[in-house]
């Protein structure tokens, strides 16, 4: 007897005559299919694996073991702020940043299918700007822009009075944080919607705009 896991299964598929190549509705990934069967009491496999497990099933785990997606890459290539205007603790401004989406799979594309950005500072919400939706092909460099805008946002009293600092610096450190529904595509198959949230913290903006922009790095998680 074998636990049952991805691997396992892969393992096992030969032992399977005529596996048929049935997409398995609603599986977005193997882990997520192992515990739907564990749920249902299997915990174990032997040599009635293929009694007890549907081939559309067996197709799906052994597709996504083949081709576990990498991450996709995330950086802000450029940033500016125009229009600064702190008054009253109260802010107006226009941001414009230039992500680079870089996707390092040669099977693996993407939907984005909508995405919101927002812009704050000290944990306060300063900007906001939604996306169009876009798809990413295969093996891809993808480059987009977004407009986030701050038009008479109240801050708070230490939150206005540390940006004011900033602002007499020339310099302000802001975290900048993409949230997209996004689905995955590989060859025919397509998952269904997931959250892919993307944060791009210490980024730094200059309100002189003859100052170069500093490349910032992003991590995600979903």
């Amino acid at each position: 007897m074998l636990a049952l896991t991805a691997a396992t299964a892969v393992l096992l598929a030969p032992r399977c005559a005529n596996v048929k190549k049935i997409r398995f509705r609603g599986a977005e990934s193997a882990s997520a299919i192992i515990m739907l069967l564990q749920a249902r009491g299997l915990s174990e496999v032997s040599g009635d694996f293929c009694r007890e497990i549907t081939d559309a099933t067996l197709s799906v785990m052994i597709k996504m073991n083949k081709n576990r997606p990498q991450r996709l890459v995330y950086t802000i290539e450029d940033g500016k702020v125009n229009g600064f205007d702190l008054q009253n603790n109260h802010l107006n401004a226009s941001f414009d940043f230039v992500f680079e989406s870089y996707n390092p799979n040669r099977k693996v594309s993407l939907y984005y299918d909508s995405a919101a950005v927002l812009v704050t500072y000290h944990e306060q919400t300063i900007a906001f700007d939604s996306i169009e939706p876009f798809y990413q092909r295969r093996h891809n460099v993808t480059k987009f822009g977004v407009k986030p805008m701050a038009r008479s946002v109240p801050l708070g009293g230490k939150v206005s009075n540390n940006l004011r600092l900033e602002q007499s610096s020339g310099e302000i450190v802001l975290e900048v944080e993409l949230t997209a529904r996004v689905r995955i595509k590989i060859g025919i198959w397509k998952s269904s919607r997931s959250t892919l949230t993307i944060f791009c913290k210490n980024v730094k903006v200059h309100l002189d705009s003859s100052k170069a922009f500093e490349r910032t790095s992003c991590g995600t998680h979903s």
